[in-house]
């Protein structure tokens, strides 16, 4: 297939590159061979033939014409047939063009155009306004048809005879005339093999992408949703790279040639535009008819391959047609008489070509329509499948079906942002507390210890059983402290904090566990340390030396040979919240802020005890870096509590309540994913949380099988919706 279409665009490259080295050989008169199509620019006051000057003057009279809108209208039509008549009678296409004279051609051809665009905008204004009936059969309209019919060709014949001309005067030029010939010539070539080289460019970058989704999904050391993800995005996105590729190029390459003497040249570009766009639509609509048939299976789909190729390749034909069409009659004759004939042509045209189509889909818009539209429609639809009303049936349930599923495919996509997560798991809350209020569990077992054990609260539980979180924080910690050792980063301190439950003790134990030093203490302050006397005694049993006053801390610092990292989790409880109860941070603070070399502070804060810390001395009263840990979200909830559960060797269940909510058209795990999406919404992506709401969901059924019903939210609701000050306070 790749090489076919290489085949097909080296044949019209080859062709189109034939046609632009005569036309695109840029002369002083090349600018001025077809003029600018903006209706209000001059005309040149060169000499010209009485009649050109006479025509000239009355179209400078009309753009500055107080007439109303049907009496310019009027004179305007008036004035281009005069201008298209004079053009096709006294240099038609049959005579020799060569022998007009150069200013009398450049009048010409410029008239033609300004005269045409000026009577374009007026016919699309007075169409709007309704001034006259511009459409109405008579002579005179079959007469202009002719006329725009005739002059269609005209705008390209002057651009060829044009740029011929002007490579025979350079080249009766003498050697001057030779070489800037040759220059340009080799501009030209060089602006035609760049297609050729981006295009080849664009298949490599292609194939490259596809040999790395088969490596990454045979050898990449990445987690298996990411492999999926990445490798079909590539999948899905590869057959548009080139042709889109190609599509930006030309794109720049017709800004480049609007400001270079080949401007007139980018009518051409436009007709490469609009066949790489047609690729583009072709590969979109056999990608949409596909996804509707893998619906009803890969078998069906199979099947069907054929007839969805041909019927995207019917569609994008057609539609490539219609644009080439209005693209080529609005750029030479405007949008006017043709163009406006012709639109509403294609419109007419598209619904029924949309009824025709839809008649060979007949069987498959019914079978899809009978999976997405509800079943009252449905049975009222049936009625008439086989009637005459069918014609205009089944293309309308064609319609509301591909609706619905664009609705589905949208609400699955809005669902990876936080806020409609938020929104669906309070629907999904509300759902769930109206079944319960109507059913009542079956089992009222309270859950055995052995699997509640696996669901720790606190930060005992086994590091390789803990969830890899995309934001790596421990890693970050380490990375900062080897910094420090290694004499690349200044900070000797370093603040970790987050919401109570969020996860700071495990992310401290993680980093202290992946740290390579010779001393390390992981030191868990308890609660009520406020005095200096307090603070030296704790650390003198942590650090394993006589220390009561920060001269010893110093002089046990002169005597390290290594260094000493100190990991301080819950450094909250060095202080109280009265007026008294500060004396053993202050001391923390003035142990941290000492010159030393050798030693290295992290500390664990809950968010509101540092920020009431920071009120109080400052923002950066402790030297160093601190380090937010942000909220789970959804998908890391999720993987914990399976994670931990697959551990526990116990069946999990969901109960009719949560299964109850599963449409005809959910895949495997929806239910699940609804449920963990609920927990995280309830938890505020507070992990601690959303392990007591899982355990409160469950109850045993014995024979090691756990059912999982519905959450107890009154259970944590004082602790989410509690305020700044009771959190604190907590």
């Amino acid at each position: 297939m790749i090489q076919h279409n290489f085949k097909t665009l080296c044949k019209s490259a080859l062709a189109l590159a034939t046609l632009l080295t005569f036309l695109t050989l840029p002369s002083a008169h090349s600018e001025e061979a077809l003029g600018s199509t903006n209706t209000s620019q001059s005309l040149p006051a060169e000499e010209s033939t009485p009649t050109s000057v006479l025509l000239k003057d009355r179209l400078e009279a009309l753009k500055k014409s107080s007439a109303s809108l049907s009496t310019r209208y009027d004179q305007v039509e008036h004035l281009w047939r005069e201008v298209v008549d004079d053009n096709l009678k006294s240099h038609g296409l049959g005579e020799n063009i060569f022998k007009m004279a150069e200013t009398e051609r450049q009048l010409r051809y410029r008239l033609l155009l300004q005269v045409g665009g000026l009577r374009a905008q007026l016919f699309q204004e007075c169409l709007k306004s309704n001034c006259k009936p511009l459409l109405q059969i008579s002579d005179e309209l079959v007469a202009d048809l002719i006329r725009e019919v005739q002059i269609l060709p005209y705008r390209a014949y002057a651009l060829i005879s044009t740029k011929i001309k002007d490579a025979r005067d350079q080249i009766n030029s003498g050697l001057k005339g030779w070489v800037e010939l040759t220059r340009q010539l080799f501009g030209i070539l060089t602006l035609i093999a760049l297609p050729f080289i981006f295009f080849f460019f664009a298949q490599s970058l292609s194939r490259r992408l596809e040999n790395f989704r088969s490596q990454i999904l045979h050898r990449s050391q990445w987690s298996y949703s990411q492999r999926t993800s990445i490798s079909l995005l590539i999948l899905r996105l590869n057959p548009y790279l080139k042709w889109g590729l190609m599509y930006a190029f030309i794109e720049v390459a017709e800004s480049i040639m609007d400001r270079s003497e080949i401007a007139e040249l980018i009518f051409f570009v436009g007709l490469l535009k609009i066949y790489f766009l047609y690729r583009i639509s072709l590969i979109l609509l056999n990608s949409i008819l596909t996804y509707l048939f893998q619906r009803e299976g890969l078998e069906s789909y199979s099947l069907k391959k054929e007839k969805i190729n041909s019927s995207a390749r019917r569609i994008s034909l057609i539609l490539f047609g219609e644009i080439l069409s209005l693209y080529v009659v609005s750029e030479v004759l405007r949008k006017a008489l043709m163009y406006t004939l012709i639109s509403s042509g294609i419109l007419y045209f598209n619904i029924l070509f949309f009824l025709f189509e839809a008649r060979r889909w007949k069987e498959e818009i019914w079978s899809l329509s009978d999976g997405a539209l509800p079943e009252s429609i449905m049975n009222f639809s049936h009625r008439y499948e086989n009637g005459i009303f069918s014609l205009l049936l089944t293309p309308l349930l064609g319609i509301l079906s591909s609706a619905v599923i664009v609705f589905e495919i949208s609400l699955t996509w809005l669902s990876q942002f936080d806020f409609f997560k938020r929104i669906h798991s309070e629907i999904f809350k509300k759902r769930l507390e109206d079944v319960s209020k109507k059913s009542e569990k079956e089992f009222t077992k309270e859950i055995p210890e052995e699997y509640k054990s696996y669901f720790s609260l606190d930060d005992t539980f086994p590091t390789e059983a803990l969830v890899k979180r995309k934001q790596e924080d421990a890693k970050k910690i380490v990375e900062h402290i080897y910094g420090w050792r290694d004499e690349r980063i200044e900070e000797d301190g370093y603040v970790v904090t987050g919401a109570k439950g969020i996860g700071k003790s495990t992310t401290l134990r993680e980093a202290f566990e992946q740290l390579d030093v010779e001393k390390k203490f992981l030191i868990r302050v308890p609660p009520k340390i406020t005095s200096t006397k307090d603070f030296f005694s704790f650390l003198s049993k942590q650090l394993n030396a006589p220390l009561t006053s920060i001269e010893d801390l110093v002089q046990l610092h002169d005597t390290m040979e290594s260094h000493h990292v100190l990991f301080f989790d819950n450094a909250q409880n060095f202080f109280l919240g009265t007026p008294e109860g500060f004396e053993a941070y202050k001391t923390l603070l003035e142990c941290v802020n000492l010159p030393t070399t050798k030693l290295f502070w992290l500390f664990s804060f809950d968010r509101r005890s540092w920020d009431h810390l920071q009120g109080i001395f400052g923002k950066d009263h402790i030297f160093g870096k601190t380090l937010e840990i942000k909220s789970w979200n959804d998908v890391e909830i999720q993987n914990l509590i399976i994670q931990r559960h697959n551990l526990t060797g116990f069946e999990l269940r969901f109960d009719r309540l949560i299964s109850a909510f599963q449409s005809s058209q959910d895949q495997g795990g929806q239910v699940e994913t609804q449920f963990f999406r609920l927990l995280w919404g309830q938890s505020r992506g507070n992990p601690r949380i959303a392990l007591a709401l899982w355990l409160s969901a469950l109850t045993d059924l014995g024979r090691k099988r756990i059912f999982v019903g519905v959450p107890e939210f009154n259970r944590v609701k004082g602790l989410s919706d509690a305020s700044d000050d009771s959190l604190f306070v907590y």
